[in-house]
This record gives C-alpha cells, sequence and structure tokens, in this order.
C-alpha cells in the first residue's frame, strides 16, 4: 500500500495532492483528521434531512405508527 500523508490549511473546496501523477487514476481512501471541530457545527452546514435530526432531535408522540417494510417499499 502506497500512502501519503500531509498536513495543509484548507482554503477552498480542493486540496492539491503534488507529484499527484503517482496516484492519478487510482482509487483512494482519504480521512480528513481537524483538531477543535465541533460536530454540530459541521453537521449545521448540511442541508440534508438526517444532518438536522442529528442537531435536532425530533420527539415523537405516543401512538406514532411507522410504515413496515413492505408498506414503505410499494
Amino acid at each position: 500500500m502506497y500512502a501519503i500523508e500531509f498536513e495543509t490549511d484548507i482554503k477552498s473546496k480542493y486540496i492539491e495532492i503534488k507529484d499527484y501523477n503517482k496516484v492519478l487514476n487510482k482509487h483512494a481512501k482519504v480521512i480528513v483528521l481537524m483538531e477543535d471541530l465541533d460536530s454540530g457545527d459541521f453537521f449545521a452546514s448540511q442541508d440534508d434531512f438526517i444532518a438536522s435530526l442529528l442537531n435536532k432531535p425530533r420527539h415523537l408522540e405516543q401512538g406514532t405508527v411507522f410504515l413496515s417494510r413492505d408498506e414503505a417499499n410499494e
């Protein structure tokens, strides 16, 4: 396995990989590690339903009925 590790300041949505020609057209696993990031701030910037539930869970009323798997897939 070939590994590249570097530190950078993220200033845009793109991160430059030096000597990218070594990894061009290869599958890669990318992990971004940051210090002092509040996970609530990260999820708050997301505009999807799941992220909104992670930030502000909704409490269901007593007797709430969910669809069965078959009903949901009809």
